[in-house]
């Protein structure tokens, strides 16, 4: 059955006509399919409305030739347009009297037949799509080096959609000479950060914990501090390797843009006087690039000036770390305790001693166990017995340096017998608040599929419960409109990705998340969700992810987020999406927001695995569990990277414990026109 919800009588209609800009003009009602003893009901009237489609295919996005048109203009001027090509759904195409082949009998050359005679007319987006349809192969031989000469010609244009895909291939080394530097530069250019005076700042691997099982007998070496600050010493000297590398980087675009300007200048100065039209065209377009290359050379040059100012601050920081008396502890022998640092004491006993060393001895000026000053030796020693009162018995240690800045470390003292539960790491208890009230985020919309039941697969246990939770979620905590598609066949899901085509905006943001089972394809690794209706061994009635993603490409939303508790393809990379880089100013941090807010963003989160793994506690796979978790705690602006680290740290302990290896995924969807944004999570209220 389908679950919908009503929306404002202000809230556009789930059925209107979208813009021609997008050639999504409306279906009948009928194409708003569903069984006639189960119909569709429209969001906004709750009236039942039309008998299903005869054919599905009209709901699948295909490459569309759409027929030449002549334009009048006024009363005298005609114009004779040539035939366009798009990226459409079948029924559109048809409507149109468009030219198409089937989207499962599509190849190399009926794509090519579509897109590339507008290609080599120069228009750079049809120059990006034919790039891909080389990269993809459909069919075919891939080739991935004529693809990149595609990209190229689109990139140089300032295309996004070729630039990103460019930067994949570099990134991978696929058809081009592999270089994660050119790689970058790409990326840089698609974010559209490379002329803006904000800095471009790639999403990188999420560290995660180790799990409960492996912290609770993990020794703590004898230079480990709870307190943080010999890991702050190790981040800070990372920092600045890494700051200084990246000024590495900038200087040499710099000198290499320096090197562009005066070559060009000297080109320039060298050529000899020309008169008339035909001969100063050449001059207006290199000066044209001369003025692009300039504008390039101050932001260069004001990014490696920010950029020195950070490192002379790290050094500082890391300069102060290194002169603060921190603390060694040498008896007890700590262990980690379900991520807490603790001792099991092994007899019954009223008291522990406890000893140690202090670093940096020369600048100490006091030292205090549970607020009891202790003596220190000149090498740095101390020693004290800490009284135990009951099964569990808190110990901190402080430090405090002569410039009066404080330095601690704390741990349990555990009686016989007595131990901690096992808890799940830490969530963003308090995510950073963030309020910009002049950044319109717009609308954001959800599409959420849950089946368990399968009419020749085996039954599922949570995805419903998954799937209803994560609807209440995302209606009450954040707002959404919402679409919640229960034990759905293959046409009613795609029924819905036509319904959200006529609604969506340039200005709104889609959620899809799905639970059901998945497919990988052994032969090309192309991965499915399978519907309710999926028959064993017939692909044909799965969902395929290159299928999904070609819809994601022809939505008109701004930001859209795949949430998949199963398998999936397409994933590009974690470098081409953007992180709001850290010690920004506010002003500054809103300026990067309200940049990114207008970018494309197309990304994903999957569990990591072909099907929901259940969970014993509440009714939700372990993936949905930490999904709803992280997004209950949020009280701020949450993004689609912070929201991965929390799920996937979650996910793997969980699976640490049950013996089942579960590792989620974060990407950009690759062919989708992702743009480097990520994608916002802001709650109401």
């Amino acid at each position: 059955m389908i679950f919908t919800r009503k929306t404002p009588p202000s809230a556009a209609c789930f059925l209107r006509t979208a813009t021609p800009k997008y050639f999504f003009l409306s279906l009948f009602f009928t194409l708003l399919i569903g069984c006639q003893a189960d119909p569709v009901i429209d969001l906004n009237h709750s009236k039942v409305i039309g008998p299903p489609p005869p054919d599905i295919h009209t709901l699948f996005v295909v490459d569309c030739l759409l027929p030449a048109y002549v334009r009048r203009l006024g009363t005298q001027v005609t114009d004779a347009l040539s035939r366009r090509p798009v990226k459409t759904t079948a029924g559109e195409c048809e409507n149109h009297g468009g030219e198409y082949v089937a989207y499962d009998r599509a190849d190399v050359e009926s794509a090519l037949k579509v897109w590339e005679a507008q290609a080599q007319s120069g228009d750079a987006e049809a120059q990006a799509i034919l790039g891909e349809i080389y990269e993809k192969g459909l069919g075919g031989t891939a080739d991935p080096a004529l693809a990149a000469q595609w990209y190229l010609k689109a990139a140089k244009q300032g295309n996004s959609r070729g630039q990103i895909n460019l930067g994949h291939l570099y990134e991978q080394g696929l058809g081009v000479k592999k270089s994660l530097r050119t790689a970058l530069k790409w990326y840089r250019q698609a974010s559209g950060l490379a002329n803006s005076g904000l800095r471009y700042a790639s999403v990188t691997e999420a560290t995660v914990s180790d799990t409960p099982k492996k912290q609770r007998r993990r020794k703590i070496g004898n230079g480990a501090s709870d307190s943080g600050h010999l890991q702050q010493m190790a981040q800070s000297r990372q920092k600045l390797e890494q700051m200084q590398a990246r000024l590495k980087a900038l200087e040499a675009e710099y000198h290499d843009t320096f090197a562009r300007i005066k070559k060009d200048m000297s080109g320039i100065e060298n050529k000899a006087p020309q008169t008339g039209e035909m001969q100063d065209k050449p001059v207006e377009a290199v000066n044209g690039k001369l003025k692009q290359d300039k504008a390039e050379l101050l932001v260069q040059a004001q990014q490696i000036k920010e950029l020195k100012e950070s490192i002379e601050q790290e050094r500082r920081t890391l300069a102060s770390l290194e002169n603060a008396p921190l603390i060694d502890i040498s008896n007890p022998s700590l262990t980690l305790i379900s991520g807490e640092p603790g001792y099991q004491l092994k007899t019954d006993v009223r008291s522990k001693k406890v000893a140690g060393k202090i670093a940096a001895v020369g600048n100490l000026k006091t030292l205090r166990i549970n607020n009891q000053v202790i003596p220190v030796g000149d090498d740095g020693s101390f020693l004290s017995r800490i009284a135990l009162a009951s099964a569990l018995t808190p110990v901190r240690i402080e430090t405090t340096d002569k410039q009066g800045k404080r330095y601690f470390r704390t741990f349990n003292l555990l009686a016989k017998n007595q131990d901690m539960a096992a808890d799940e790491p830490a969530l963003p208890v308090k995510t950073r608040s963030e309020s910009y009230p002049s950044i319109d985020f717009g609308q954001f919309y959800a599409l959420i599929i849950g089946n368990n039941d399968y009419e020749q697969l085996p039954a599922l246990e949570t995805s419903v419960n998954d799937a209803k939770a994560v609807d209440d979620m995302l209606r009450t905590r954040y707002g959404y409109k919402t679409t919640l598609l229960i034990n759905a066949n293959q046409r009613r899901i795609m029924a819905a990705f036509d319904e959200l085509s006529q609604t969506l905006t340039e200005k709104d943001n889609l959620l899809i998340y799905y639970a059901g089972h998945g497919k990988i394809d052994e032969n090309d690794q192309s991965a499915y969700w399978l519907p309710a209706d999926a028959e064993t061994g017939n692909s044909a009635t799965w969902l395929s992810s290159h299928h999904i993603t070609q819809y994601l490409g022809a939505l008109p939303a701004r930001h859209i987020l795949v949430v998949a508790d199963s398998c999936y393809s397409d994933l590009m990379s974690k470098r081409s999406i953007v992180r709001l880089p850290e010690g920004m100013s506010e002003k500054r941090r809103e300026k990067w927001l309200e940049f990114m807010n207008n970018r494309k963003a197309r990304t994903i989160i999957t569990s990591g695995g072909d099907k929901p793994v259940p969970d014993a506690d509440g009714g939700h796979s372990v993936f949905a569990n930490a999904f709803l978790k992280t997004l209950e705690v949020n009280n701020g602006l949450l993004k689609d990277y912070e929201l991965f680290r929390f799920v996937s740290g979650i996910v793997k302990q969980a699976g640490s414990q049950a013996d089942q290896q579960q590792s989620p995924q974060y990407s950009a969807l690759q062919y989708a026109g992702h743009e480097s944004s990520p994608f916002f999570f802001v709650p109401e209220g």
